[in-house]
């Protein structure tokens, strides 16, 4: 995201009140607290675009419930990532125009989902949704998780479910609402809250993205939480792994 210098003037009370939200972690300083403010004022618009992670053998009923919700949340615009072997999901959903949306497929090597992600950078300048095609979330209000996420302007915000037995998931420990640490099928674990398989992203996010790293969950998601630009939205609504 490119950033230009410009030059405001304030009054000392409302500056007060900025300079008042600077922690030096979520709010680095006053012009990061400052864009982090107008972004939010400015962007009452609704998320409008999401990048679905499908790989090469995508379950392809989870996957239109999963665009069909987004959909319901008025996400028209959704990009699919796709390795070899995902061309069934072409041929069943075409360019979208069945379900009302419009659908644009992005293919890669099936190296991993960073980089999957780290190939749509270009696509998305605004806020975006992040979601996997085999997890389905009926009982997520992408909404909330939208406002939440602008709320507390992390790069990132995952919705985190409550499961009895973490060990084969994604597992974040929370500090409030901020992910410090976050391990992927940890052996031991004190916490029972897993990646729900959907998030809000800001495009912010992409520059996080290292040419060494390969998976989502175990290369990005711990950087993000070791730079405190990851938060977790818990939510008690029903949640299902297909994979």
């Amino acid at each position: 995201m490119s950033l230009e210098r410009v030059t405001v003037t304030l009054d000392k009370p409302l500056l007060s009140r900025i300079d008042a939200r600077v922690d030096g972690l979520r709010l680095k300083n006053r012009s990061h607290a400052v864009n982090h403010l107008l972004r939010r004022a400015l962007s009452a618009e609704d998320l409008s675009k999401a990048l679905v992670l499908a790989g090469s053998a995508p379950n392809l009923k989870s996957l239109e419930l999963v665009l069909l919700r987004l959909k319901a949340f008025g996400i028209f615009e959704v990009y699919l990532a796709l390795s070899k072997g995902g061309e069934a999901a072409v041929s069943r959903f075409h360019d979208g125009a069945a379900l009302g949306m419009e659908l644009n497929y992005l293919w890669d090597e099936g190296k991993g989902s960073a980089l999957a992600l780290r190939n749509a950078a270009h696509l998305f300048r605004e806020e975006f949704v992040l979601s996997y095609a085999d997890v389905l979330y009926p009982g997520l209000d992408l909404e909330d998780l939208h406002r939440f996420h602008e709320l507390h302007g992390g790069a990132c915000t995952l919705a985190l479910a409550s499961v009895s037995d973490p060990h084969n998931y994604g597992v974040a420990k929370l500090s409030g609402s901020r992910i410090i640490d976050f391990q992927e099928k940890p052996k031991r674990t004190s916490s029972y809250l897993i990646n729900a398989g959907i998030a809000v992203c800001d495009p912010r996010v992409f520059s996080f993205i290292s040419p060494g790293m390969k998976r989502l969950e175990e290369d990005l998601l711990p950087v993000l939480a070791s730079r405190g630009e990851l938060y977790g939205y818990a939510y008690s609504g029903e949640w299902k792994h297909l994979g």
